[in-house]
């Protein structure tokens, strides 16, 4: 079936159809965002995963967790936990450690890559590492001495930030 009309009252009638179309797609990509940006809740030990629970036993057996909390948002998931000497450790999905923040000690050596801790060993050998993250480009260790160093994934030192 077609119908005859003249150019304006086609482009209105586009215009009004696109002016829907778009209304649809904002509302439903606003009502996402809301359902799934807010998806932070506590859990117990028990529901962090089997690495996760294993790192903490492991590394951190004499500290008790204060509190264990799960972030879901969109397609991932991340955990968060916090021990009573202050000490936050964030995980991902699959209970890999992400990012490591000591308050009242060091980073446990076993956990900081070999290559790592030499560096930081052989040129500030005085220093501790507080804290150590981890992305998909580099780590990033934070000193007691307040120096950040950025090492890429083969651990060579990209940046020194004071």
């Amino acid at each position: 079936m077609y119908y005859i009309c003249d150019r304006e009252k086609c482009y209105k009638l586009n215009l009004m159809i696109m002016k829907k179309i778009l209304m649809a797609i904002l509302s439903v990509v606003l009502i996402q965002n809301v359902t799934l940006a807010d998806s932070e809740r506590l859990i117990s030990t028990e529901q962090l995963p089997a690495a996760a629970q294993k790192l903490i036993k492991t590394y951190f057996g004499t500290q008790t967790v204060t509190y264990a909390k799960v972030d879901g948002y969109m397609f991932d998931v991340d955990y968060e936990v916090r021990l009573s000497d202050g000490t936050t450790i964030e995980f991902d999905r699959k209970g890999n450690w992400k990012n490591i923040e000591c308050k009242q000690s060091s980073v446990p050596e076993k956990l900081v890559p070999a290559r790592i801790a030499e560096y930081v060993s052989m040129n500030y050998s005085a220093a501790k590492i507080l804290k150590i993250e981890r992305n998909k480009r580099s780590y990033e260790v934070e000193l007691s001495n307040r120096l950040e160093l950025t090492f890429d994934l083969k651990f060579n030192l990209v940046n020194i930030d004071d």
